[in-house]
């Protein structure tokens, strides 16, 4: 009772005080309608604008992931899929248990390019060589994969020892996309240096959980907020004189700059990296494929040249060296098995084919075809 008559006591004197003080009273109205169109704001943005997709979670086993056994659809100007994942948040069905004598097994291990958000799941390469090798061999085939949009050589070692090896695979593609996947050594890994100077990985573990301030929970549960930030920090370095590998971003590598950089170190590392892959799969019973994975940059000539002019007043014609990136890293796998899609995608864009989507730079469903075909062709002449 007490309770009910002090409660009631401070609703009056709360009256009281907007009733005395006009001013406070339109103060509170105000921020009442702003907090009432931002809430509106927000939700008309998700609606009309957002992509739809999730944040990703943290296991402590693997790392970052998608949720958990999650259903959600993306919506972009190029696309919508419908996006599926399984109980340890990778798109796709569980790792089934290898119950028959004949079954060939196939797991794939990369980040967004494996992921590919931007196809329905059945048009993925990773289900379409299942399904047409199944075809071609007259046996089961079981595919999976273990993509994860910003995913990297460190991260996907990870993703094979801790849940990878457990699907007794008899092939193990790991798609690399270089641009993103020439590691430094400020990750969470350690390796050294032997008597001939190669790396050698001496412990991995994976990733920390991340640290999200309140301007990281912000940025997550407000996607106009998120927005405006990227909005206002791409004006911010547009008035800036900044350092070339920050002005191009990822761009950078295929430079003549960013090759000498990433000779210092980025290559051997990720070749460090790709030799482990290898060995484990080995000593597991399985054969490893590195598949390299070309960016639009390289195939479509019409986007380079987009990309060239954007950045001429900074970056000269001739610093730049498209093919120097995969050039290097395949005479880096010399003793590695390797599939360079290289020349399929380049047939293809010679007649007029485009393999990517425009504004969101991964393979569309041509792409996804293309590397169909050729993974088809490189598996069966093993």
């Amino acid at each position: 009772m007490f309770g009910l008559l002090r409660s009631s006591a401070e609703t009056h004197s709360f009256n009281n005080l907007i009733t005395q003080f006009p001013l406070a009273k339109n103060i509170f109205l105000s921020l009442l309608v702003l907090l009432l169109m931002l809430l509106l704001s927000e939700g008309a943005w998700r609606i009309l604008f957002s992509r739809g997709d999730v944040h990703r979670v943290y296991d402590r086993e693997l790392g970052r992931v998608n949720p958990p056994n999650t259903e959600w659809t993306m919506r972009t100007p190029e696309y919508t899929t419908h996006i599926r994942t399984n109980s340890r948040g990778f798109r796709g069905q569980e790792f089934p248990v290898k119950d028959r004598d004949n079954e060939l097994r196939i797991l794939f291990i990369g980040d967004s390019f494996v992921e590919a958000k931007q196809v329905p799941e059945h048009e993925r390469f990773v289900e379409q060589l299942g399904q047409r090798l199944e075809e071609r061999l007259g046996r089961p085939i079981t595919v999976r994969a273990l993509g994860i949009g910003g995913a990297d050589p460190v991260k996907e070692l990870v993703f094979y020892r801790n849940l990878g090896r457990t699907f007794e695979a008899d092939y193990v593609v790991q798609v690399l996309f270089a641009e993103n996947d020439l590691v430094g050594r400020d990750m969470h890994f350690i390796a050294s240096r032997n008597e001939h100077g190669k790396f050698i990985l001496e412990e991995i573990w994976p990733e920390a959980p991340p640290d999200c301030s309140w301007k990281c929970v912000m940025l997550k549960k407000s996607e106009i907020i998120r927005r405006t930030y990227l909005f206002a920090r791409t004006i911010k370095q547009k008035n800036q004189e900044l350092a070339l590998h920050t002005l191009l971003r990822d761009f950078i590598w295929y430079t003549n700059t960013g090759q000498k950089q990433a000779e210092e170190e980025r290559f051997a590392l990720l070749t460090m990296f790709a030799r482990t892959m290898r060995e484990e799969v080995e000593r597991d019973g399985g054969r490893y494929i590195a598949l390299l994975m070309p960016g639009a940059f390289e195939i479509h000539e019409e986007w380079r040249e987009e990309v060239i002019e954007e950045y001429r007043d900074r970056v000269s014609r001739e610093e730049w060296n498209p093919s120097g990136l995969l050039d290097r890293i395949v005479e880096e796998f010399s003793d590695i098995s390797v599939l360079d899609l290289r020349p399929a995608f380049l047939a293809q864009a010679k007649q007029g084919h485009l393999l990517y989507y425009k504004l969101d730079p991964h393979l569309n469903e041509y792409g996804h075809d293309t590397v169909t075909d050729a993974l088809l062709k490189a598996i069966l002449s093993l």
